[in-house]
């Protein structure tokens, strides 16, 4: 999921890129460059965490790739509801082409904002379980009434929760 809402943003940010090289100054296309860079960064971040198999590399990667998108949809939030200047979303106040580019502007800000909530809440490792009939008798077994999978702590298993365990 996060790879593909990041392969989008880099296509969305590298048109849009395309777009100021053709209607802006430096300064823009340099702003824009940075920010078809770091999608491309996090593509590569969000990929290279697919394979990972140990609960620290794992935890890793999930908790920079959180922060990141964090990171991004606040400031292209903040950037989109206090712009600086028109010319930070827009160049052209009444062409056809800068709605385009307003609406991939919010597109990008709209995918940033789902992969920030899919990557907070990606569990960091495996749901924790002993098995109760190895410590219980089938009797008490039987009367338990919280059935629960992950049943040797409920405080685990998502990003937030890995600051209130320390």
């Amino acid at each position: 999921m996060l790879i593909i809402a990041f392969a989008v943003i880099v296509s969305l940010q590298t048109v849009s890129l395309g777009y100021y090289i053709s209607f802006s100054s430096p300064t823009v296309i340099a702003t824009h460059l940075l920010h078809v860079l770091f999608s491309v960064y996090l593509t590569v971040l969000a990929a290279q965490s697919i394979g990972k198999s140990t609960i620290h590399s794992h935890r890793r990667r999930t908790i920079h790739l959180s922060a990141l998108t964090a990171l991004a949809f606040v400031l292209l939030g903040s950037t989109a509801i206090f712009p600086g200047n028109r010319a930070s979303i827009s160049i052209l106040a009444d062409g056809s082409q800068s709605l385009f580019i307003q609406v991939v502007w919010y597109v990008v800000l709209g995918l940033y904002a789902s992969s920030t909530f899919v990557a907070t809440t990606t569990p960091l490792g495996p749901a924790l379980n002993f098995s109760v009939s190895h410590i219980y008798s089938e009797k008490t077994v039987a009367a338990i009434t919280n059935r629960t999978i992950d049943n040797v702590s409920g405080v685990t298993g998502s990003f937030l929760a890995h600051f209130y365990d320390s």
